[in-house]
């Protein structure tokens, strides 16, 4: 992709970006800086989310992933790519090979019953999401400082575990990493000789789509990537440029939509509420991943936020461009609220709100949050806080929003909620096993209470609420401990009996725990 604006050029007359030389972007001791920033971010984040390693599974969809995507042989490995995930014990339809792949890898590697090493592959994947938005902030910003800072953002975010452990997210953290690196790609300086199309940005593009849903909008954000930063100043060359860059992502995303709808019978997904939009929804997600211990809920202010951040957004695209001269943080701003939008929209289409949503907003947000506290140290810098105002303004805004999620950051948040939610599984789980050893086949097993969450605290300290089971992952458990038996877990309309090889595990009630009210 020809492209000669970007951080590598000289800063307009007046602008607030920083200049930067190229030739000391490669030398040896900017290697050596990147390196280290790249070590540093990834090993705050793993060192925050350290303790995720004792966990088990928790109530998340490893155990349904685990269930279904055991693979035997290598003749198996091309049934991913063909079936339906989920879809005989589970009812859903998804379609997630490359995810499906990683976990057969762990069926492969590990013990099914034991989470670390599941937890251990998670938490790599976490890892190389952070380096991969160091990577592109990097490309964007230019520098060291810059990116570790836009690293940090992510990987120190609470969001990430405010009601599920972020290794539980597995596939959001495959998307992140193969987005961003998708994008970086994009915006490696080559291709001088001539329009075609980014390959290799199309082959992290197609990895992404594979992974998870969401990253089917993703397409959308590399070509308004493409659009800021093209230097062509006629509008048809500057379309042309930005048509041919990303066709090959194009190409990807058809070919990922046509196997989904061959496999799927449709465009598949949680749709049980069926297919629209909400934007409140959309607010709601960004709501969470940027300010940390928020409700979350879909109402009004969550309706205003995503109007807001749209609004934002879309100045920022209008003016990050040649025109404006050199505007890498005003790039790197747009591309991360266009991010954090369009997967919180991509989440919103089912019409349906979950709180762990906030991963990939949370992506977006810190690509754009990094950007304004550079622009808003840049401008205390040089001394030039009264000649930009509003982006003063919105700067003094960035640092409340981090210090904010600094209170509540995993690194210095005690993980105590977790510890709780995980010996209360493990002790539910252990009685249950008993009970189905000593059942004979034609039993009917009632279960008076199952704990599905930990009540987040009323005076908002700790996670926004822990989760511990829910009916399907307690289903995937007695299928991976019980592989010689048939069992059946319910709860909404169980049957009256259990058939005659089977045992029929009935949850009578699901339950929240409140640890204040112990």
């Amino acid at each position: 992709m020809e492209d000669n604006s970007g951080p590598n050029q000289p800063a307009a007359a007046g602008s607030v970006e920083p200049a930067l030389n190229p030739g000391r972007a490669h030398s040896g001791r900017a290697t050596a800086r990147a390196w280290a920033g790249i070590l540093l971010v990834v090993a705050l984040g793993l060192f925050a989310h350290r303790e995720q390693l004792k966990f088990g599974f928790l109530a998340h969809d490893s155990y349904p992933i685990v269930l279904t995507s055991q693979v035997e042989s290598a003749g198996d490995i091309g049934s991913l790519f063909t079936e339906r995930l989920m879809e005989d014990t589970f009812k859903k339809t998804y379609y997630r090979p490359l995810y499906g792949l990683t976990v057969a890898l762990d069926a492969q590697l590990f013990a099914t019953r034991d989470a670390r090493g599941y937890q251990f592959h998670s938490l790599l994947w976490f890892a190389i999401a952070i380096a991969a938005i160091f990577l592109l902030a990097q490309r964007l910003l230019g520098g060291s400082l810059a990116p570790t800072l836009v690293a940090a953002c992510f990987a120190l975010n609470p969001a990430l575990s405010d009601t599920l452990p972020a290794v539980a997210r597995r596939p959001e953290s495959m998307v992140a990493a193969f987005m961003a690196l998708g994008l970086w790609a994009l915006l490696k300086e080559n291709n001088r000789a001539g329009l075609r199309p980014n390959w290799t940005a199309a082959l992290f593009g197609l990895c992404a789509m594979l992974s998870k849903e969401p990253a089917l909008v993703w397409g959308g954000v590399a070509a308004l990537l493409v659009w800021m930063r093209s230097s062509r100043r006629e509008l048809g060359a500057r379309a042309l440029h930005t048509v041919v860059a990303v066709s090959g992502i194009a190409i990807a995303l058809l070919a990922v939509v046509a196997a989904r709808a061959h496999v799927l019978g449709g465009l598949g997904g949680p749709t049980h509420k069926g297919v629209g939009f909400n934007p409140s929804v959309a607010g709601a997600i960004m709501h969470s991943a940027l300010w940390p211990q928020a409700t979350g809920e879909p109402n009004g202010f969550t309706l205003a936020l995503w109007c807001a951040l749209l609004a934002l957004a879309v100045f920022l695209l209008v003016s990050a461009n040649r025109a404006c001269g050199n505007c890498p943080l005003r790039i790197a701003g747009a591309t991360g609220l266009l991010w954090s939008l369009a997967m919180s929209t991509a989440h919103a289409v089912p019409g349906a709100y979950q709180p762990w949503y906030s991963y990939q907003a949370a992506f977006g947000f810190a690509l754009a949050l990094g950007a304004l506290l550079c622009a808003g140290w840049r401008l205390l810098k040089d001394r030039r806080v009264l000649e930009h105002p509003l982006l003063a303004g919105a700067a003094a805004l960035g640092l409340i929003v981090a210090l904010n999620g600094a209170r509540f950051a995993p690194l210095v948040r005690d993980d105590a909620t977790w510890r709780s939610a995980d010996r209360r599984m493990r002790h539910f789980l252990q009685k249950l096993e008993q009970r189905i050893e000593r059942a004979p086949d034609g039993t009917r097993l009632s279960v008076g209470s199952m704990p599905t969450q930990i009540k987040p605290r009323s005076d908002g300290i700790g996670v926004g609420g822990a989760g511990i089971l829910t009916v399907r992952s307690l289903q995937a458990w007695a299928e991976l401990r019980f592989p010689e038996r048939r069992i059946l877990v319910d709860h909404f309309r169980p049957p009256e009996r259990a058939e005659p090889d089977q045992v029929l595990v009935v949850i009578e009630e699901l339950s929240e725990i409140d640890l204040e009210g112990r």
